[in-house]
């Protein structure tokens, strides 16, 4: 079987699954009572290594799923190193350690070996919420067993994801709609809804993103808002990948979160009481129902809160709610730039 990138450590070598279903560690795991823990510790690290190849290749154009992989690899070498451990206990109870030995040469060692069984259950358990927590995020991403990567692709060309950072070329003649977006952001004019939302309609090449950076990245809007983030959205408007990463955007605390509806909570008790900007670049999404689902945390956020779109579709700036401020920007001929 060949495998790719660092997951080969995991799938390829075979190295620490022939240790976890060796019978010397069912044996040792029976006689001290940690079966059930090494059974929970088997089948989570059969569905995230079997998923990781998966996120290799869409990590790139998804930098969440970048975040759940290195988040993994993490994980996967503590497991590594608990078997070190593992080594350890059997030593101290006499038993023989030919079956281990060679496997062990090949996993480096970083932690100092527990010799107490109880203090080795202990630790397993504590492993175990961490590879729930990241295995709960496997279906939020999208991540599949043994597929390769999708490359998100609009008229048949490959989509780069925006990120809030300007490039060195600066479009002056976007100046009076950044100055003017600007002055509505610090602004408390608008709808009585908390989160007002301003879209920015544009044909492709218009400078809709190249627009929405200059703001973003504007001193005083850096200052005015508690927080501030960017997500690319591109054409699929997944409501659980959004939120995954405007989550993983803003302070807060990595609970065990099982399903979408606390990831909602957790996301509006993060934004609860705080004046944010999020820019949304790239929206496609017609359906409303989609959208409706989306901003149920945002009502949570302190009072002139603000929302950006980019999109290419006056009908999505409309269904993102009361859209407040619609800019039209026309195509950059080569003297605007």
């Amino acid at each position: 079987m060949e495998a790719v990138g660092g997951a080969a450590l995991y799938s390829s070598s075979g190295v620490l699954f022939g240790m976890l279903t060796s019978s010397d560690v069912d044996e040792f795991a029976r006689q001290n009572h940690f079966q059930t823990e090494l059974e929970k510790l088997r089948k989570l690290q059969v569905r995230i290594v079997g998923v990781m190849n998966n996120a290799e290749n869409k990590q790139m154009s998804k930098p969440l799923v970048k975040i759940w992989l290195d988040e993994a690899y993490r994980l996967m070498y503590v497991v590594d190193n608990m078997w070190d451990d593992f080594q350890a206990l059997t030593r101290t109870k006499g038993r023989s350690q030919s079956t281990t030995s060679n496997a062990r040469s090949l996993i480096p060692t970083f932690c100092t070996c527990f010799v107490d069984t109880a203090l080795f259950r202990l630790r397993l358990r504590k492993i175990i919420i961490h590879l729930k927590d990241i295995s709960a995020q496997i279906d939020v991403l999208g991540l599949e067993k043994g597929v390769e990567g999708k490359v998100s692709s609009l008229e048949g060309s490959t989509v780069t994801p925006s990120t809030p950072l300007v490039g060195e070329t600066i479009v002056y003649s976007k100046d009076k709609e950044k100055e003017e977006i600007v002055e509505f952001l610090l602004s408390y004019q608008g709808s009585e809804s908390k989160v007002d939302v301003i879209s920015i309609v544009g044909m492709g090449g218009a400078g809709k993103t190249t627009l929405a950076q200059l703001v973003y990245n504007d001193k005083r809007v850096q200052e005015h808002f508690d927080l501030r983030v960017w997500v690319c959205v591109s054409d699929e408007f997944d409501v659980a990948r959004i939120t995954m990463s405007i989550l993983y955007s803003v302070p807060w605390t990595n609970n065990d979160l099982q399903d979408f509806g606390q990831v909602q909570v957790k996301l509006r008790d993060a934004l609860a009481g705080k004046k944010f900007l999020l820019v949304l670049d790239d929206v496609w999404n017609e359906e409303y129902s989609k959208w409706d689902i989306l901003r149920s945390p945002f009502e949570a956020g302190a009072k002139g809160s603000k929302i950006i779109i980019t999109t290419r579709s006056e009908a999505v700036a409309m269904i993102m709610g009361r859209t407040v401020h619609l800019f039209r920007l026309a195509v950059l001929s080569e003297d605007d730039c």
